[in-house]
């Protein structure tokens, strides 16, 4: 499961994670690994670079293996809430 996210004005994305302490790793310039919650996501971007993008799209990989009740999309959005609250950008509705 994706959800596609738009940005008020440009994130920096690793910045981002690190200010929040969520563990990632990057790929490439455009793609990142995260664990956040004892799951697996990765997050791209649609256009740009991730150390300033204004979309991503956010795949969940792999849900937390010890909590199988946590829904995909429930699980994004609380990942993508947290980051809205490191950087104070809001998403585009």
């Amino acid at each position: 499961m994706s959800h596609s996210y738009e940005f008020e004005s440009a994130v920096d994305i690793p910045t981002t994670l690190d200010e929040a302490s969520i563990e990632h790793l990057g790929v490439d310039s455009q793609r990142t690994v995260v664990i956040y919650q004892r799951a697996i996501f990765i997050i791209a971007t649609i256009q740009g670079e991730l150390t300033a993008t204004e979309a991503v799209e956010i795949e969940l990989w792999e849900p937390p293996a010890d909590n199988s009740t946590h829904e995909p999309a429930a699980l994004i959005n609380t990942l993508v809430h947290e980051l809205m609250t490191v950087t104070d950008v809001s998403r585009r509705r």
